[in-house]
């Protein structure tokens, strides 16, 4: 700073610097512990059960900006709620928080930025639910990579190719989208298997022949398709 220069000094010079100024390099009496490492924010993060949670915006038909509120899962990446809103206010974002944990295992923590809509839900709902909020930096989204890298997904997939009639046709695109992703769409934090109630791939190698058969199951009416065994 300020134009000031450092250079590396090994502990010895730094002992002999203190001996000329008569300090003693060791003071007798109690030292204290060294000061405890704090976890990195990645351990920090997955050393507990956490979910992430945001908004993305999508406009419909008539150029109305819908709010679409994530909540995803850090563990198996599982999509614990996704619903949209033309007025995300706080108390809609409170309700919403307690209809997905009525549902759920409610997490040690909820990783969530500094959108002034969430200060209510950090100070009231989340410690009423028995739930640490960890807010991350002023403009720092890679903070909050789990759910932005969800959010890629979800224009990717779906919302790339719908243009939203209004919130109730949008809502039910993402209940069949969660339904799709959670069971059916295969990821790679899961080793290929989808978040929830992982099943045998179609494309097993242990299956040596037969009559079994594939079939094909649609999803958002053929936007996507997964593949199982025939019963």
């Amino acid at each position: 700073k300020g134009g000031e220069l450092s250079y590396p000094i090994s502990k010895e010079s730094v002992r002999q610097i203190l001996k000329t100024h008569g300090i003693k390099p060791r003071p007798k009496g109690k030292r204290q512990k060294p000061r405890e490492a704090e976890p990195s924010w990645q351990a920090a993060l997955y050393n507990h059960t956490v979910w992430a949670m945001d908004f993305k915006t999508v406009f419909d038909v008539r150029g109305n900006m819908l709010y679409i509120f994530n909540i995803i899962d850090h563990g198996r990446r599982k999509l614990i709620w996704s619903r949209a809103t033309l007025h995300p206010t706080s108390a809609w974002v409170a309700q919403q928080l307690r209809e997905a944990v009525g549902w759920e295992d409610p997490p040690e923590t909820i990783v969530l930025d500094r959108d002034s809509s969430f200060l209510p839900v950090v100070r009231h709902t989340l410690p009423a639910l028995g739930i640490k909020p960890r807010r991350i930096g002023y403009k720092c989204p890679w903070q909050n990579a789990v759910v932005e890298r969800f959010h890629r997904t979800l224009q990717e997939e779906l919302l790339d190719f719908i243009v939203p009639i209004n919130v109730r046709h949008v809502n039910r695109l993402l209940g069949q989208y969660q339904q799709y992703y959670n069971t059916a769409r295969p990821h790679m934090a899961n080793g290929g298997y989808p978040p929830v109630l992982p099943g045998q791939p179609a494309n097993d190698s242990a299956y040596s022949g037969g009559t079994r058969k594939i079939e094909t199951v649609k999803w958002l009416g053929g936007l996507h398709n997964s593949y199982r065994w025939a019963s």
